[in-house]
């Protein structure tokens, strides 16, 4: 991918299929917020991808759970 400066960067890509949670119903869903299963667990479906980034090698947390952090600042980096 060519960027403004007109310098090359290579941009990873990944395909992935998700499950939908098929165990006990979620109460707490924020609205009726569908939910995924990862690791036997339900999880919203940000944070299922959260958590495949941090297993990877990156740190990152949803804004909702910092809801005092500007819109577009929310830490996300690479820690290997």
């Amino acid at each position: 991918m060519k960027i403004a400066s007109g310098k090359t960067v290579h941009v990873p890509k990944c395909i992935t299929t998700f499950d939908p949670w098929l165990g006990k119903p979620v109460k707490k869903t924020y609205g009726g917020k569908a939910l995924l299963a990862l690791n036997g667990k339900p999880l919203f479906a940000e944070l299922v991808v959260l958590r495949m980034l941090e297993k990877d090698g990156w740190r990152g947390l949803g804004r909702f759970l910092r809801p005092e952090l500007p819109s577009g600042n929310v830490p996300c980096e690479k820690t290997s």
